[in-house]
């Protein structure tokens, strides 16, 4: 590893964590609870004392002392009617507490409490952890900070339904190893299916390769690290290490690195042909944690198909979020409960010893930016050229199988073949207009199919319209200054001076249209609009001191736009603010 000077970021990065909610559940509910479960319990002529009460940020536990010759399993029969009294479907029973003799139920508290995670980096739990990767768990049912040493676990599971908090869960994992290790000590490599919940720290100068979001490339990935997990397991046996602390030790200048892998929605990699494969890799690298390589896999598609024993077997540590479907709590951890969580990062984490209660943070998009830039202003480090380029042939492999089929069965156009210049502008305008090159935006504007998407795009990127596609990404740049004189005309057409601006806000308002973004932040309120316009300050400051002028100039136009929002929430004119300038 090459030393580097670097500072860690801290806990200050997080500004933005203020607002939410600390109103806590009143004495009263508690000892109305507490009164209903006594109630239940003395209709059904059981001795069952509830002894006490803990409460947490999204539940409150009441404990149950049961008399001699009481089951646990009597008590459990109460469920339904526990849940009838209580008016909620979100009574979790505890059978016996982990590691106490006593019962439990948690009953969800009608105010909520939530935390934005710079408050957890704050807290001595994380400042003094000494463990070896730290990762932020949240606060546990006894309102303590807790953190987690994913070189316990050694790999870590995270599954659950849609909006139920796994994005905010995953984005506290990838901030929790930015703030405690430099790049040169800690590398990622991350795979996120939708490009969208890891995209905010796709600069971060731990990536060994940029975001990937293909499944294909994403395979390719898994391969690369097993190959790199068979180099270091020869290392330590010619050195005679049984881990990569014992060979780091006495191997200083040879040391290797924490690896750790994000395979965030990793779903799409276990379809069609990818499947085989990816399942044989997870059973490989199973055990790659002694040298020091981790995975960290999440889901929301909490079904056997995707969790299957290859993958269980790969993590025993394992987190659930909120789960519908019946069963998906028992194959995630092997026990219910998940059904009876609260959504917004409410989980379910089993360890080696027990399954406890945990409530993640709250990361917004902005917090991850700032964390990833000043990151990045420090060091970058150079990327795996190899494995970019072992995912690009994979990927141009399987798009001219496709075709290659498809040409057999039904005789279309093969790829590559020179596109008439009517399709190819049509598409440019598309791309012009939204300033975007993907594919998923051809298909959606142009009706066209992936394949189709892909050779309009390589067609303009042969005239130096568009970048080549880098490995790992569906987005290619614009070529904005080597666009023909029709797109520049676009780009012209598209151009809104400040009042042109105003006006066609204005109209989106007064229409209503609820699928508007305008609309919406308009109906926030002006707290809302208020805090979108600090959020952009900062992020013009950012550009401003660590971009260049590109960027820059994004960013004020951002902030041009909410301050417009705010203008027309607060019914004022730009003639009330041209009298003042």
């Amino acid at each position: 590893m090459e030393n580097i000077a670097y500072q860690l970021p801290t806990a200050s990065l997080f500004p933005f964590n203020s607002n939410y909610n600390r109103d806590m559940v009143s004495r009263e509910e508690i000892t109305q609870h507490a009164q209903v479960l006594a109630d239940v319990l003395a209709a059904a002529g059981l001795d069952v004392t509830v002894a006490s009460s803990i409460c947490g940020p999204q539940v409150t536990r009441y404990e149950l002392r049961l008399a001699p010759g009481i089951t646990l399993e009597e008590l459990g029969t109460l469920a339904p009617e526990f849940r009838a009294q209580l008016g909620t479907q979100q009574v979790r029973m505890l059978l016996p507490i982990p590691g106490r003799d006593r019962a439990g139920i948690e009953v969800p508290n009608s105010q909520r409490r939530f935390w934005g995670v710079g408050e957890f980096f704050e807290d001595r739990a994380w400042t003094q952890s000494n463990a070896a990767i730290p990762l932020m768990l949240g606060r546990n049912i006894f309102n303590r900070v807790t953190v987690m040493d994913l070189a316990n676990a050694p790999h870590l599971l995270i599954a659950g339904d849609a909006n139920t908090g796994r994005g905010h869960l995953v984005g506290q994992f990838m901030a929790s190893l930015m703030l405690r290790f430099p790049p040169d000590q800690l590398r990622i490599a991350a795979f996120d299916a939708r490009a969208a919940e890891l995209r905010a720290f796709s600069q971060a100068p731990h990536l060994v390769v940029p975001l990937v979001s293909s499944p294909v490339s994403g395979v390719v990935m898994l391969e690369w690290v097993a190959t790199e997990m068979r180099t270091r397991l020869q290392a330590l046996a010619a050195a005679g290490a049984h881990n990569i602390t014992e060979y780091n030790s006495t191997h200083p200048d040879e040391a290797f690195c924490y690896l750790v892998v994000f395979l965030n929605e990793f779903s799409p990699m276990l379809k069609d042909n990818r499947r085989e494969k990816a399942l044989g890799l997870f059973r490989q690298l199973a055990n790659a944690g002694a040298v020091g390589i981790h995975l960290i896999a999440s889901t929301e598609f909490p079904y056997r198909e995707n969790l299957t024993e290859e993958v269980l077997s790969c993590f025993p540590w394992r987190i659930a979020l909120q789960t519908i479907q019946p069963g998906s709590s028992e194959l995630i951890l092997d026990e219910p409960g998940a059904e009876t969580l609260a959504g917004k990062a409410d989980f379910l984490l089993r360890d080696n010893e027990m399954v406890e209660r945990y409530q993640g943070g709250l990361i917004t998009d902005d917090e991850a930016r700032t964390l990833t830039k000043f990151c990045a202003k420090q060091v970058q480090l150079p990327t795996d050229e190899e494995l970019r380029n072992a995912m690009s042939k994979a990927e141009l492999d399987e798009r001219n199988a496709v075709a290659q089929a498809r040409a057999a069965a039904q005789a279309p156009a093969l790829p590559f073949l020179e596109t008439p210049k009517s399709s190819y502008m049509e598409a440019l305008k598309v791309i012009v207009q939204a300033r975007l090159a993907t594919p998923q935006l051809l298909q959606d504007q142009l009706g066209v199919d992936r394949e189709r998407a892909e050779n309009l795009l390589d067609e303009l990127a042969t005239h130096d319209y568009l970048s080549a596609r880098a490995a790992g990404t569906d987005e290619r740049e614009i070529h904005f200054d080597k666009l023909p004189a029709e797109a520049k005309g676009i780009i012209e057409q598209s151009r809104k001076t400040i009042e042109e601006l105003f006006e066609e806000l204005a109209a989106k308002i007064d229409a209503n249209d609820p699928n508007s973004r305008t609309v919406a932040e308009f109906n926030k309120g002006v707290h809302a609009i208020g805090k979108k316009i600090v959020e952009e300050a900062a992020e013009v400051w950012m550009a401003a001191e660590f971009e260049d002028e590109k960027r820059t100039a994004e960013e004020i136009s951002q902030i041009i736009y909410h301050l417009m929002v705010m203008l027309l929430r607060k019914k004022c004119s730009l003639e009330d603010v041209y009298r003042l300038l």
